[in-house]
C-alpha cells in the first residue's frame, strides 16, 4: 500500500478518521474523490471508514461523480486483506444492491473470519430477496458442493429453499 495519508500520531489519526466519517454526509464530488483516495490508506480502519462514507454518499445520490465506478471500488474492497474492509464492502454491496458482484461475494463464504462469512451469506440472502433470487441460487447451487462446514451448508440450503 501507498504511504499513509497522515503519519502515526494518535490525535491526528483520530481526527482523520472523524473527517472520513463526516464526509459521508457531504454529498459532493470533492468529498467523494477525497474518500476514494483514502481507500489506499495503509490502515484498514481508515479504508473501511472511507468505504462506509462512500457508500453513504452513493445511497444519498446515485449520480455522484466518483473517480472510478462504485462497482469497481466494492470489487477491490471485497478482496482487501482486512476483514474490516471486506465487511464494509459486503454491507456496501447490500445497501447499494450491487447484484453484479454476487460472484465476488461467493469466495468470502470461505472466510476464516466468522463475521465475514456470515455477512457474505446475509448479503446473498438480501440480494436474493431483492429480486436477484435466480442469480444467487444458481451460484449457491454450485458453491454448496464445495462447502464443508455444516452451519454454512445449512444457511445456504436455507437461502436456496426460501427464495
Amino acid at each position: 500500500h501507498k504511504q499513509p495519508v497522515l503519519e502515526e500520531n494518535a490525535s491526528e489519526t483520530k481526527i482523520y478518521w472523524e473527517i472520513l466519517r463526516a464526509l459521508g454526509n457531504l454529498v459532493t464530488d470533492n468529498a467523494a474523490s477525497f474518500l476514494v483516495r483514502a481507500l489506499d490508506d495503509y490502515a484498514p480502519d481508515m479504508r473501511s471508514c472511507a468505504l462506509e462514507s462512500i457508500v453513504e454518499i452513493c445511497e444519498k445520490d446515485s449520480q455522484i461523480d466518483l473517480p472510478k465506478p462504485i462497482e469497481q471500488i466494492l470489487q477491490i474492497a471485497l478482496k482487501d486483506p482486512s476483514a474490516m474492509v471486506q465487511l464494509a464492502a459486503l454491507l456496501g454491496v447490500t445497501k447499494l444492491k450491487q447484484a453484479n458482484l454476487i460472484n465476488n461475494i461467493i469466495p468470502l463464504i470461505n472466510s476464516q473470519e466468522n463475521t465475514v462469512s456470515k455477512q457474505a451469506l446475509s448479503s446473498l440472502a438480501y440480494l436474493a430477496k431483492s429480486g436477484y433470487g435466480v442469480d444467487v441460487k444458481t451460484i449457491l447451487e454450485e458453491k454448496i458442493k464445495t462447502v464443508k462446514e455444516e452451519h454454512k451448508r445449512k444457511r445456504i440450503l436455507d437461502i436456496l429453499q426460501k427464495y
